[in-house]
């Protein structure tokens, strides 16, 4: 048996509804962002350095040393509704996000199980919060920002293979938008030998600026 079937049958079912719940939440936050991110990338096109990258977004539901406690409050939640506790970890740009989603779930929640569920947070760097956890941080539920990372976690054993088939578009809900401004006098330093640009469009969008600018490239 691994660590995640050894959970109550109820606080894995919990953890499950928190997951969709919050994935539909951060469609909804992605949905009402776009218009802006679009308006925004039209009035600055100008820099031609604006390019999309996709972040790999998973809500995975990890098996934690919760206390015995929760675990048997979990376990008796179907007739005694007591109080739950989970603990969630992930990391550091969703804080803002979850600061609305979460109180609004616990709310949903109460409204419909009569159940009081509290949430222990934890936000710090999707590398570091994925390392924290491989080590043996408490977590219920893990929202990290790269599929590399979720992937490591599956290595060590926490959750099973197959995490980006469980949500459309391969888990991924939303895409962020990176934009590098510099002074004309910098631009060439980005070309030395001891500087690399991370991506392809990176470098794209370099020469389309450097361009209009009538650069050398």
């Amino acid at each position: 048996m691994n660590q995640w079937q050894s959970l109550p049958k109820s606080k894995r079912h919990l953890i499950k509804l928190v997951q969709t719940y919050t994935l539909k939440a951060l469609q909804a936050v992605r949905k009402w962002c776009i218009q802006p991110i679009r308006s925004w990338s039209h009035r600055h096109s100008s820099w031609g350095l604006m390019c999309l990258f996709l972040v790999g977004v998973s809500l995975s539901v990890m098996m934690t040393a919760c206390s015995s406690r929760n675990a048997d409050n979990a376990g008796n939640g179907a007739t005694s509704k007591s109080d739950v506790t989970l603990t969630f970890v992930s990391y550091s740009v969703t804080n803002a996000a979850y600061q609305q989603i979460i109180p609004k779930f616990i709310e949903k929640w109460k409204k419909e199980h009569n159940q009081n569920i509290t949430f222990n947070q934890s936000y710090d760097g999707s590398g570091s919060q994925t390392l924290a956890v491989i080590d043996g941080k408490e977590a219920d539920v893990v929202h990290l920002s790269l599929a590399l990372d979720i992937n490591k976690i599956v290595e060590a054993g926490f959750i099973q293979p197959g995490w980006e088939k469980e949500a459309p578009n391969d888990a991924i809900v939303t895409k962020s938008l990176n934009a590098i401004a510099l002074h004309s006098s910098n631009l060439l330093l980005l070309t030395r030998y001891t500087i690399s640009l991370m991506t392809p469009v990176l470098m794209s969008a370099l020469k389309i600026s450097m361009r209009q600018r009538k650069l050398p490239l």
